[in-house]
């Protein structure tokens, strides 16, 4: 029967790191580390794949479908940082490597071991709290390369079991690209794919640019890593840029797709755009939203690349760019040659070419009809009308935009109009502030209001919300739809299942969200885990809060982030 085969993973002894002008990071060769599991290594995410609203800073290792797999310390050193979290990395350490001025990191992990689970406990009872974040002295949890430090799983905001592992600059924080440094290798010979190109022209009106995608032009494979398009030459009307389609696969894991590392493009042979991802700084991941193209690349797994740079664009991996990557009609001689290459952490190559021309003394199409309140992506601005109001802070756009504003009549369920700020497709760097008027919310109501975004299909999310005189206030990280409601209804609690090891309830909320939850086991404050993928919340009977026979009573509490209780008391055998 035919078969993937699987390649098993070893470290690399060696390999070069591909510089391109970058300096080199403090991160050392690979015969420094050692592995993070114990089994073979695939790949389930890699270095700068773009995510939602953020890179994604490290590389994800499968643990064959299954959580509690053991995870090592890959170098010498202690352990700096120890985190827990509903959300996020979930259960995360942190290892400082002082030698080797660097930090590891091991992300969603099920449970710590030893004196380090030993601790977390004792600072979560401490607190009173299920998420902890404590920064350590070096001297607490020394650890050797090779230790036993902790067990897989998918806390957090995990899609399911796996390892997220990361090595950071100690002095910078910065992830740095494992793979296509060579410090780890993962079995990989297949070129990223170039699936598509588009031209996206650029118009102005009011001084704001319009950016106006045309329909991609797929490309046609001719052999191995050389693409050519299906259509061979883009007739430039306007100054352009292009929006290139990519995805890249690797040996043994054919049901995931992965981000690629560097792109390069020419203009007659001459740098154009480029850039190379091989390490992130947290404090610009989110400027990936002006790096694609939005929303097509929402709507497939492919990653779409703008080869343009807006205004507001703090990344620092770009190379050789052009006029911010726009072409004008008017600078193209005869016919151009535009040649797009791209590689993947592992130096595998894909190329395309295609040509340009200028098209000066065409007859333009009707133009859409565009309208709205121009906003300087530097200044900010701020709209009031009598019944809402939007404070956009200074560089909270990528670069300035003509915004409109529309209502729409309160319903009779509503308790204000909805309010529309263009679209979701203007991707925000900073949060804005919605103000919504709430001359319909009943006083004795008012500390249950809310404002929520309407999404997809109506669907709607909280915002939370605070009262500015008559006004109810919340900020957004993103554009869209905004009404004023009301939360009374109380979270729901299922009643507790008991095992040998622990006693799991299950609560949800149906708008403002789970905010807090306390629970006590015979009158005794304890513990629960709470995991927001399957809305269970779990004791484990090992942290020694009550004793092994007869009956107990837990009293389990949720708040919801309106204030609702809702309480739930339960007797058990145990």
């Amino acid at each position: 029967m035919p078969f993937i085969k699987k390649f098993a993973v070893g470290l690399c002894l060696f390999m070069s790191i591909v510089r391109n002008g970058h300096s080199q990071s403090s991160v050392p060769d690979t015969a420094t580390y050692a592995s993070p599991l114990n089994i073979p290594l695939y790949l389930a995410g890699n270095f700068g794949e773009i995510r939602s609203n953020h890179f994604h800073s490290g590389i994800d290792f499968k643990t064959e479908n299954v959580s509690g797999k053991k995870v090592f310390a890959v170098a010498d050193g202690y352990v700096s940082r120890i985190f827990v979290s509903p959300f996020g990395y979930g259960h995360a350490l942190y290892v400082t490597h002082p030698d080797l001025g660097t930090v590891s990191v091991y992300g969603h992990l099920s449970r710590f071991t030893g004196e380090i689970a030993r601790y977390a406990l004792q600072q979560q009872y401490a607190a009173r709290s299920f998420s902890i974040d404590r920064y350590l002295q070096a001297g607490k949890f020394p650890v050797k390369k090779g230790d036993l430090i902790a067990y897989s799983g998918n806390t957090g905001s995990s899609g399911g079991p796996h390892l997220h592992f990361e090595i950071r600059d100690g002095a910078t924080q910065c992830p740095t690209n494992l793979l296509a440094k060579g410090i780890y290798k993962i079995q990989d010979n297949l070129s990223p794919q170039i699936l598509s190109i588009a031209l996206v022209e650029v118009d102005t009106l009011c001084g704001v640019p319009l950016h106006r995608p045309q329909p991609k032009i797929p490309t046609v494979p001719e052999q191995a890593g050389t693409y050519r398009m299906s259509q061979d030459t883009l007739y430039l009307r306007k100054p352009s840029y292009f929006a290139i389609e990519v995805t890249d696969r690797k040996n043994g894991v054919p049901n995931n797709t992965f981000g690629i590392a560097r792109m390069e493009v020419t203009r007659n042979g001459k740098p154009y755009f480029g850039f190379n991802i091989d390490k992130i700084s947290f404090a610009t991941t989110r400027y990936v939203n002006t790096l694609m193209l939005f929303p097509e690349t929402q709507n497939t797994r492919n990653d779409i690349f703008r080869t343009y740079i807006s205004p507001n664009n703090q990344l620092d991996f770009y190379i050789d760019v052009a006029q911010r990557g726009v072409i004008k009609p008017q600078t193209i001689r005869n016919t151009e040659m535009i040649t797009v290459r791209i590689w993947d952490d592992a130096g595998n190559e894909a190329s395309t070419r295609f040509h340009i021309k200028a098209e000066l003394n065409c007859e333009e199409p009707p133009a859409d009809e565009v309208s709205g309140t121009p906003v300087w992506w530097l200044k900010g601005h701020t709209y009031t009308d009598s019944l809402c109001r939007l404070q956009i802070p200074p560089r909270a756009l990528y670069e300035s935009a003509l915004l409109e504003i529309r209502h729409k009549p309160a319903s009779r369920e509503s308790f204000s109009p909805v309010m529309s700020v263009s679209d979701a497709d203007v991707m925000l760097q900073k949060p804005v502030t919605i103000a919504l008027k709430g001359n319909r919310v009943p006083a004795e109501l008012r500390d249950k209001a809310l404002i929520v975004r309407i999404g997809k299909q109506g669907k709607e999310s909280s915002l939370g919300g605070r009262w500015n005189g008559n006004y109810l206030e919340a900020s957004s990280t993103v554009f869209g739809s905004f009404r004023i409601a009301v939360d009374t209804v109380p979270p729901r609690i299922v009643p507790g299942t008991v095992t040998a090891a622990s006693i799991t309830c299950k609560a949800t909320d149906d708008l403002s969200g789970i905010a807090s939850w306390q629970a006590t086991l015979d009158g005794k404050w304890a513990l629960m885990r709470y995991e927001p993928k399957t809305a269970c919340f779990t004791h484990l009977f090992s942290d020694g809060v009550i004793e092994k026979g007869g009956n107990h009573e837990l009293i389990f509490t949720v708040t919801d982030g309106r204030g609702n209780k809702s309480s739930h008391r339960q007797t058990f055998n145990w």
